[in-house]
């Protein structure tokens, strides 16, 4: 009986730590389960409000997307003091500051906090209040937070991009040319077809053919010594024929190279930059038409120009009028020929009598001031050939209008051709073997023109302009609604903007820096209608 006494106590004993064990480890168990499951709570709260963070970046890129202007106190920026580059305010989305708003609004995860600060060249080169911004975003889910800090720049059409075309550049060679061009600095495509249109190919927006090349060898805007900050941006695919194409050079790379549905290995070796990616702001398209909409009323010139074709003058009956108001007119500035357009405000009529006729033929550049005489003057018989306008006004026509010789130009004046005209033979603005050059073009002070061409209407069609000839050089600020098309080697220096830039033959496109700074009337404004927001800096604070 002792025995069995001694030995129930034992099992007891036994029972009761293998209980307390059980217990100890159950808990134990749920312990380490509880501390998991908060764990990946806290984690799963965490990674949300990074979502949220994110998304509150994409909401204050929606909100500065449509605030034009970033160093003001009105918009996205309304409790910003212009100038200021070391304060951070909140953000305004129209109805209040985003602060601590439940986000998403519709059914909250979390809140978001958005914070803005004016930047300057200190963070970026060429940064300034009106073109960089700093945002810091801030995400809270639940106990969990998560910040991110975010540079923005602006992208303008010529600007930033010296060349831009709404279409895509050289799908199949274009016009019947090799499809090859040599562009010196930086380019923006905003669109991508499928080029034979079955599918499911992908959507190529740049075609590099022969031995045709993008380089990396001239100022972009702000840049005071290489390397060069030239981007090219494709919406859509890079592609290329053939192995002599280059894109940047390894001794000049691209400061980068973009294309939102990117390029084939294969070529890769061919595309040297210091940065390649995908992620491709959206420009909208500058159009000209909008421009010729806008300041077609306010042109200095009236609706009449007069030509003469004798080296000695012409008496009244001999010089022959074009109207400029006529769509079917065509204003033609070659050798052997005197043009003057007279201002609106002008009483002046080389048909009138012999006094103005007189007037007409004595004509120079130095009459082209005010608003009583002329606002422009083209000298065929010079040597060189001579074309004076006035600075800083805008000369507008319905009629076409054609260059069929060499000559220099001097002023600063925007041409507004609202005209519709399309093709090779006779577009709405034909430069036919002829090269137009000028002194201290695109610098203060100097000597600029800008052709702005289509209708005043957006929504239609046409406004070809088209340079025909081998070995002509332009200097110019061109704007097209429809093409701008050239057809040998050429060398154009300025701006190019075009609904279509079809180059063929392997034209050598420069950009001018300075040119930005010093652009005709109008042109600026414009460029400045619409803008990309690039990512310059992306940093995570917590």
């Amino acid at each position: 009986m002792h025995s069995l006494r001694d030995e129930s106590g034992v099992a007891l004993a036994v029972t009761l730590v293998t209980i307390f064990l059980m217990v100890v480890v159950s808990g134990t168990l749920v312990a380490l389960a509880m501390n998991e499951y908060q764990t990946a709570q806290v984690s799963q709260e965490s990674r949300q409000a990074f979502q949220v963070t994110e998304a509150a970046v994409g909401k204050a890129m929606f909100e500065l997307g449509r605030d034009g202007n970033w160093d003001d106190s009105s918009g996205a920026t309304q409790f910003h003091t212009p100038g200021d580059t070391t304060t951070w305010y909140d953000l305004y989305d129209g109805s209040a500051a985003v602060v601590n708003a439940p986000f998403p609004a519709s059914s909250p995860l979390g809140q978001i906090t958005v914070q803005l600060r004016g930047a300057s060249s200190a963070d970026a080169l060429g940064c300034s209040p009106e073109a960089c911004i700093w945002l810091r975003a801030t995400g809270r889910v639940a106990k969990a937070s998560r910040r991110i800090e975010v540079l923005f720049g602006k992208i303008f059409p010529g600007v930033d991009a010296a060349a831009y075309t709404y279409s895509p550049v050289n799908i199949g060679a274009g016009g019947g040319g090799n499809g090859a061009f040599t562009l010196h600095g930086s380019l923006y495509i905003a669109s991508c077809i499928d080029p034979d249109g079955g599918g499911p190919e992908p959507c190529v927006g740049l075609q590099m053919q022969g031995d045709g090349a993008i380089l990396n060898d001239v100022p972009a805007n702000g840049d005071t010594g290489a390397p060069y900050h030239n981007r090219i941006y494709v919406r859509g695919r890079i592609t290329g024929q053939g192995n002599s194409f280059q894109i940047g050079l390894d001794a000049q790379p691209m400061m980068g190279v973009y294309a939102s549905e990117g390029w084939d290995l294969s070529i890769n070796n061919q595309i040297d930059a210091y940065e390649k990616g995908n992620l491709v702001p959206r420009i909208p398209f500058p159009d000209p038409s909008v421009l010729i909409a806008a300041q077609k009323a306010n042109r200095i010139n009236g609706g009449i120009a007069y030509t003469c074709n004798r080296s000695g003058g012409c008496n009244t009956n001999q010089w022959n009028v074009v109207d400029l108001d006529s769509p079917s007119a065509t204003l033609v500035l070659q050798n052997r020929l005197r043009v003057v357009i007279p201002d609106a405000g002008s009483s002046v009529n080389c048909t009138v009598n012999p006094g103005m006729a007189n007037q007409c033929n004595s004509a120079t550049g130095a009459d082209v001031s005010g608003n009583n005489d002329f606002s422009l003057v083209f000298d065929g018989f010079d040597t060189p050939r001579t074309l004076d306008t006035q600075r800083d006004e805008y000369i507008h026509m319905l009629s076409r209008m054609e260059v069929l010789n060499d000559l220099e130009y001097r002023g600063f004046t925007t041409f507004l051709i609202e005209n519709a005209s399309t093709g090779t033979s006779t577009p709405a603005l034909l430069i036919d073997r002829a090269s137009i050059t000028t002194t201290a073009f695109g610098q203060p002070g100097g000597n600029t023109f800008a052709f702005a061409v289509g209708p005043s209407d957006a929504s239609a069609s046409g406004g070809d302009i088209y340079v025909r000839g081998s070995g002509i050089v332009l200097r110019g600020v061109f704007l097209s609604h429809a093409t701008l098309k050239n057809d040998n080697p050429q060398t154009w220096y300025g701006m190019f903007i075009a609904g279509l830039l079809d180059w063929d033959n392997n034209p050598q496109i420069y950009r001018v820096q300075g040119l930005e700074s010093n652009l005709p009337p109008g042109i600026l404004a414009v460029l400045q209608s619409g803008f990309g927001i690039e990512l310059r800096q992306w940093r995570e604070i917590f």
